[in-house]
């Protein structure tokens, strides 16, 4: 939209059109008729425009030089660029520009998916603390895939955000995982972490404070050839295709205690390469496996209220990333 107020109510190539003609009038006289008759504007509306351009730049009427008009000129040619980009133009632009994790925070919309917001607040979250950890930061990575193609880079953002507390000992960082598509960003997992319970010395950066959660409460497992507790741009070796990477199927949790809830927070995909015997080659972008037993255990320490069915009632949101151990796993 154009800064203009004499242009508001026109469209994007009206106001392009009518702002050509007003560069035209500004072209050197050479003595033959009146410059702005000869554009075909009308000489009231070009002065007008001209008068609001001056007040955006504060140059008065009387200045004629060739630096003012050098300021005229950059100011339209600004303006017609931005009006000859038409509204489809600057949505896709809006796209690659959120894909990329290019724009401000603040101009992302926050959604959810079906049954994870009920998942996050039954698990003491509140929306708006979430919403805020993504559109306001106090520190945001973008993580981009490293062997998976544009299409399969799942695109995945980590924002921190401190959250204070009556109690010091109930001060903790949120940290949210989502996914970008244009400028929306799709939250998936939002988890805290209590400075009493978590060692966060050494942790600057949004991929420590993950890193330094899952050392915490997160549980080893298995994924395809990989045995790790925190996997960053790991890839991986696979006996059938990933699609998609299944967090329940695929993960098998190592010493966890039976009877346990445990969630998988897995991000990545298939490469478009093959291994040397045939297996399909994975990438994954971030992975770690929590013992959400323990964690709820943890939330508890610090007042935090839970359903008491709580494990129960999040798998029965059948969200895919929560399973049950039943099995004695070695």
């Amino acid at each position: 939209m154009t800064r203009l107020t004499t242009l508001r109510d026109k469209d994007p190539k009206e106001v392009a059109r009518l702002l050509s003609l007003v560069s035209r009038s500004l072209l050197p006289n050479p003595g033959i008729g009146d410059v702005i008759q000869q554009t075909g504007a009308d000489s009231a509306f070009v002065k007008a425009v001209l008068s609001e351009i001056r007040g955006y730049l504060r140059v008065p009427e009387s200045d004629q030089s060739i630096k003012t008009h050098s300021q005229i000129y950059a100011f339209l040619s600004e303006e017609i660029s931005k009006a000859t980009l038409t509204n489809v133009a600057l949505s896709n632009i809006e796209v690659r520009l959120g894909n990329r994790g290019e724009l401000h925070p603040s101009q992302y919309e926050v959604r959810f998916p079906e049954n994870i917001l009920e998942q996050l607040e039954a698990m003491g979250n509140r929306k708006n603390y979430i919403v805020e950890a993504v559109t306001q930061p106090d520190k945001v990575l973008h993580l981009k895939a490293k062997y998976l193609s544009e299409d399969r880079d799942p695109r995945l953002t980590i924002s921190i955000k401190l959250v204070a507390a009556k109690r010091v000992e109930d001060r903790f960082i949120l940290f949210v995982l989502s996914t970008r598509t244009g400028h929306f960003h799709t939250v998936l997992v939002a988890l805290r972490v209590y400075f009493t319970e978590v060692n966060l010395y050494e942790a600057n950066d949004p991929i420590d404070i993950v890193k330094s959660f899952a050392g915490h409460f997160g549980l080893t497992f298995r994924l395809g050839d990989r045995t790790s507790k925190f996997m960053l741009h790991e890839a991986i070796r696979f006996e059938r295709p990933l699609s998609p990477l299944n967090p329940v199927e695929d993960v098998r949790p190592i010493d966890m205690p039976v009877g346990h809830t445990y969630a998988a927070a897995l991000y990545g995909g298939e490469t478009e390469v093959k291994g040397s015997g045939g297996e399909y080659i994975g990438e994954v972008v971030l992975g770690f496996v929590v013992d959400l037993t323990e964690y709820l255990n943890m939330l508890r320490r610090h007042h935090v209220h839970l359903r008491q069915d709580i494990e129960e009632y999040l798998r029965h949101l059948k969200i895919p990333n929560i399973s049950r151990n039943d099995t004695d796993y070695q």
